[in-house]
């Protein structure tokens, strides 16, 4: 207890000296009874200087300017200061943009407003000021960040040039629980969280029905409050974009091909423009290029002197005047590319401002921001003559000090292969090349930081590593760097918000954010302002990190990395590696030539039942001690479940790692053991009762019905009424009718036509095709949505949770009791029908319940996992060739052996390409295939089916 007291003392300590001491790093006003001016750049990016005492608002700007060493031109007035000077943007339309440098001073209550009596060679006053660079106009755009809110993020990036910087500072400490968590209910959040005064704004994507629209919401940054939300009309595509904050506008580029300009303090729309979808056509009506295209509108949208940029889907790049009033385009330029949601990027060159943009032709553009002229295009990525699915794409664009940084991938949605390029900026010409596949990096001054392969690395100009962090998990968000620290989010379900120290590489941090679901997986970049992290993801969740929480245990900087290298781990080799020779002996070298065949089968069944048992159990505890993001030891994981357990009973709190094995890695492995169980009975019967070893559970065409319907509830984005569109069940539900309604076709094909186990053959045969036909035609028509319906077929245990975990268990446990009640029946049932009738058997009645039994728990595993084939075939198979045909040996020995099978494919498709995961049903083939042929080889000639 007295421990507790001294640590919630210290917590205290820091977050009161935290609250007193100045934040060190901040580019913020140093102190309120300092004169301050605020140079906007009006791109995102400020900068706070102290205020000379006395001339001029010109002279006070110029002194100051000097002894902050920024560069500043002027006449009158300031026309200049580093590389941004009064300019005019005008392209073919006939409009134009006029920007120049502006004065602002504060009003009474602290916000700054455009007065033309205040000029240049107006006498200062000695109080805060600021310069913006804004258009003219009758509404001049004033800046949004004041002396009371002297930091802002009003862009995806930070700024126009996209540094991934924050000017202000995080926590002391990450600490859990968060300082509060709103949970939208309204689908996933993918969209950069943007900051200003008291004010966050984000979208959420809604789902594919009226009554779940995708929506901006404005919340209150210190509780979470819900301010406004605007729903908008759905689109052909996920809503990836980041809306956009200048001035009292925020503006949004919406998947439903609209921009949408509202007042940020209320909501109120105020004008939307239609950007159309209409990309350049061949003389046959095909869209004129070899890349992806996609249906999402406009892109996110960038700010830079004075003027709206953004691409679109059919490859056009815009330039827009924007007011309350009105958008007004001022030019456009047609790429030979679909353009996703990537913002262009600026920079000026040799005093010409270029904006780089890159699209799914794998091109990059170097475009004058004034003009809409081209001044450059280089093709960077084509995968199409190795043989790639796709051409390759440009996924982002970086400014370094004097050259651009491009990263490109194979154009996919879950990227394989890609590599990082540094650029000449005014010609394109490559400078050097590196096999990195990431995004986005944080630009500093010496170098750049990005994540690849489970590591954060530091290069410098030239492509030398300057540090490497290893045993980072699945990074897919951007990172942001603030007051020295690297803030990122793992891509996992459950997963954990971690700090970097930006000169390092050292990992300072790493918390667990919660609550979370089993789709709480964040592609969101971390927001980073006074002293809080504001994050979201996949789930639906925003939340606020702050330093109100309990901080995680402290690691010991000397604690080891363990990986493989710990005892538990040569102790678990070691038991396999003596019970796969043991095995080997028992059923090849030890001699039973005494027993009679019966008890020589029986002793055979015993060696694979503790066989089987065993490695499941141990293939269960190394299900729990890995993942695509690390390795612990066996042993705690062990420790951790028994706690994990122990806690959840007791309603105590769980700790970072019990959280990871209980709400995660436990209900895979429970999954995984139950499709397992369940495939390989379900085969078992089958094989029985249609008397053909060639039968699998797939055979009556369940997994063909499940597999169309469900990929018509993805490709479509189908819902039923009595489940909410975000539900997990969203797609399991339309599964299990699908595949029993292909059994129910088959029965009736199979009983019209004799009822025999030919029939059932055939009819499965005849209703597979139909089903996997219009399959075909659902997953050509599945547009965005093919890599979803891609994995969903081939397999996967990533989207088990506690929810569904029992939903397969139970029955795969149930069924299996079954089966060995029935194991007798079963045998009587291969010898053929009439000797069955001679036992007193009702083979018809009995072959419906079970073929009815086996087809729901096939329906169930499918609905839930995906296709994972050929374990209901080897499965079963391997047992009949070990023990003979004996059902009463058979069934449970493939109830042990199914639950090994898929625990271990499991465990080495997460691991094979971690982080990528593969599907577990090729794992399965690729097992099983080997070990199968062997035994057919070996046995084969002995075995009659």
């Amino acid at each position: 207890m007295n421990s507790r007291r001294i640590l919630s003392v210290l917590i205290v300590a820091v977050i009161i000296s935290a609250a007193i001491v100045p934040s060190i790093g901040s580019a913020s006003a140093s102190s309120e009874n300092t004169p301050q001016i605020l140079i906007d750049y009006g791109n995102g990016e400020t900068q706070w200087i102290d205020a000379a005492s006395e001339g001029s608002y010109l002279d006070v700007t110029k002194e100051s300017a000097s002894a902050a060493g920024i560069s500043l031109e002027a006449n009158s007035s300031v026309t200049k200061i580093n590389e941004f000077s009064n300019t005019v943007i005008k392209g073919s339309s006939g409009n134009s943009i006029t920007t120049s440098w502006k004065l602002y001073v504060l009003d009474e209550a602290g916000n700054w407003k455009y007065d033309e009596k205040v000029t240049a060679s107006s006498s200062y006053d000695g109080k805060t000021f600021a310069w913006g660079f804004y258009p003219d106009a009758d509404e001049v755009i004033c800046p949004v960040v004041t002396p009371q809110y002297p930091d802002a993020w009003t862009t995806i990036g930070g700024s126009s040039s996209s540094e991934n910087v924050s000017d202000s500072y995080g926590p002391e400490n990450l600490t859990t629980p968060p300082g509060w968590y709103f949970p939208t209910n309204n689908g996933f959040i993918d969209s950069g969280i943007v900051c200003a005064g008291d004010y966050l704004y984000f979208t959420s994507s809604g789902s594919k029905t009226p009554s779940t629209s995708p929506a901006l919401h404005c919340l209150n940054k210190d509780s979470g409050e819900e301010i406004w939300k605007f729903e908008y009309d759905i689109g052909s595509g996920d809503e990836l974009t980041t809306p956009l904050i200048t001035g009292d506008l925020i503006i949004l580029c919406a998947s439903n091909e609209n921009i949408y300009c509202l007042d940020r303090f209320n909501g109120e729309l105020y004008w939307n423009e239609e950007i159309p979808f209409e990309p350049p056509r061949d003389e046959n009506g095909a869209i004129d290029w070899s890349g992806r295209t996609f249906r999402s509108g406009p892109s996110t949208p960038a700010y830079d002197s004075g003027a709206l940029y953004f691409g679109s889907a059919d490859g056009k790049v815009y330039c827009y005047s924007i007011s309350k009033e009105k958008a007004e385009r001022i030019w456009m330029y047609q790429t030979n590319g679909s353009i996703y949601y990537v913002k262009p990027t600026f920079a000026t060159i040799n005093g010409e401002r270029i904006l780089y943009i890159g699209n799914y032709e794998g091109n990059v553009y170097a475009i004058n921001a004034h003009t809409g002229s081209l001044i450059w295009n280089e093709q960077v990525v084509n995968y199409l003559p190795e043989g790639k699915m796709y051409l390759g794409s440009v996924d982002s664009i970086s400014i370094a000090p004097e050259n651009i940084i491009v990263c490109c991938s194979d154009g996919s949605m879950s990227k394989t292969d890609g590599y990082m390029l540094m650029l000449d900026p005014l010609t394109g010409e490559e400078i050097w090349k590196h096999e990195y596949l990431t995004s986005n990096p944080v630009i500093q001054e010496d170098g750049f930081i990005f994540y690849h392969n489970l590591s954060v690395y530091k290069l410098d100009w030239e492509g030398n590593e300057i540090w490497k962090s290893n045993d980072v998990n699945y990074i897919k968000g951007d990172m942001t760097e603030a007051g020295g620290i690297i803030y990122a989010m793992e891509f996992s379900a459950g997963g954990s918000l971690i700090t970097l120290n930006a000169d390092s590489g050292k990992i300072i941090q790493k918390i667990v954010v919660e609550p979370y679901t089993t789709t709480s997986y964040s592609m969101v970049q971390p927001t980073v302002i006074d002293g809080k992290v504001y994050i979201a993801n996949d789930g639906g969740f925003v939340y606020c990190i702050d330093a109100s929480g309990s901080p995680p245990p402290a690691a010991d900087d000397d604690s080891p990395t363990y990986g493989f290298n710990h005892w538990s781990w040569y102790l678990i080799f070691a038991i396999i590696a003596a019970m796969i020779i043991l095995l080997v002996y028992l059923l090849k070298y030890h001699d039973d030539s005494g027993l009679s065949e019966v008890k020589r089968k029986k002793r055979r069944f015993v060696y694979i039942a503790v066989f089987g048992t065993v490695m499941s159990i141990i293939a269960f505890f190394i299900s729990l001690s890995i993942s695509s993001g690390g390795i612990m030891p066996i042993s705690d994981a062990a420790v951790s479940l028994v706690s994990s357990i122990q806690k959840t009973l007791n309603g105590d709190p769980l700790n970072t790692m019990e959280l990871y094995i209980y709400n995660a890695r436990l209900p895979r492995a429970i999954g995984a053991i139950a499709v397992g169980v369940g495939l390989s009975i379900a085969g078992c019967m089958y094989q029985a009762i249609i008397r053909n070893p060639l039968v699998d559970p797939y055979i009556t065409g369940v997994s063909s019905g499940a597999g169309c319907i469900a990929v018509a509830a993805m490709a479509f984005n189908i819902t039923l009424p009595f489940l909410s569109p975000d539900s997990n069940y969203i797609i399991p539900v339309p599964a299990i009718a699908g595949g029993l309604l292909a059994f129910a076709a088959t029965m009736f094909i199979a009983e019209k036509s004799g009822g025999n186990s030919v029939n059932y053959i055939l009819g499965g045969v005849i209703v597979g095709f139909a089903f996997s036909s219009i399959q075909t035609i659902f997953v050509s028509l599945a547009g965005n949505k093919l890599q979803d319906v891609m994995y969903w077929l081939f397999g996967s245990f990533s989207t088990v949770s506690w929810e569904n975990a029992w939903l397969i268990f139970i029955p795969a446990m149930g069924i299996s009791l079954i089966s060995l009640l029935w194991a007798r029946e079963f045998n009587l049932v291969v010898l053929g029908e009439e000797q069955a009738k001679q036992m007193g058997l009702n083979v018809r009645t009995f072959n419906r319940i079970m073929l009815i039994i086996a087809s729901v728990l096939t329906a169930i595993c499918v609905a839930f996992v995906g296709i994972i084939g050929f374990v209901g075939l080897v499965v079963p198979h391997a047992c009949r060739l070990l023990m003979g045909g004996d059902n009463r040996l058979v069934m449970p020995a493939s109830i042990i052996l199914g639950a090994m099978l898929m625990l271990s494919s499991d465990i080495i498709a997460r691991m094979a390409l971690m982080p990528l995961e593969l599907p577990v049903g090729a794992i399965t083939a690729i097992i099983g295939t080997p070990v199968f042929a062997y035994m057919l080889i070996k046995k084969g000639g002995n075995y009659d089916g």
